[in-house]
């Protein structure tokens, strides 16, 4: 096996919103799942709401529904199993929720590493598990607080479904090809 080791410079750092840039743990967005959840009648446990965070919205949601006690609970509340059509409908609830309730303070210690990136010249791009409506909420946030990362910014859900994880590659490539930064394997 061997191995690539990249001894250049640091040409960009890709930040992932939640718990790295705002919102420390992801509390706002479990906050937002749980209400969603319990508007629709069903009341997953903490694991469950978090077992599937870094997927896209819509694939945590569907996640939560692995779960036999929430599928069956929502059987209960609705005399049917959830379908694509319920899951798209709490998807667009728990954006709406997200929009309308979250407080978005960047995290101590955000603005000098900023700061510090910027003077070096070094491109700083971000990803959000978020659905764009939400990451564009973040970006205007993060802009009146004089944190401007419009170089390169991934939403999740402009991503295809394959993909399971972030940041990756796939969202990682774009703002590399963005701001025509060297990509080593």
């Amino acid at each position: 096996m061997s191995a690539h080791i990249y001894r250049g410079t640091i040409q960009a750092v890709i930040l992932d919103w939640g718990g790295t840039v705002l919102d420390h743990g992801c509390r706002d967005a479990v906050a937002a799942m749980r209400q969603t959840m319990g508007e629709a009648g069903v009341e997953p446990t903490e694991g469950d709401l978090r077992r599937n965070m870094g997927l896209s919205k819509l694939e945590q949601i569907r996640g939560i529904f692995e779960n036999e006690r929430v599928r069956e609970a929502w059987v209960v509340q609705h005399g049917v199993a959830i379908g694509e059509a319920a899951l798209l409908a709490l998807l667009n609830r728990y954006t709406a929720i997200e929009l309308q309730t979250t407080q978005r303070d960047l995290l101590p210690g955000v603005m000098p590493l900023h700061e510090f990136l910027r003077q070096l010249g070094v491109v700083i791009a971000t990803t959000t598990s978020q659905e764009r409506p939400v990451l564009h909420q973040m970006l205007e946030m993060a802009g009146r607080q004089g944190h401007h990362l419009l170089r390169c910014n991934r939403a999740r859900s402009l991503e295809p479904r394959h993909h399971r994880t972030r940041p990756g590659r796939h969202l990682a490539d774009p703002a590399a090809s963005a701001r025509s930064v060297d990509r080593h394997p």
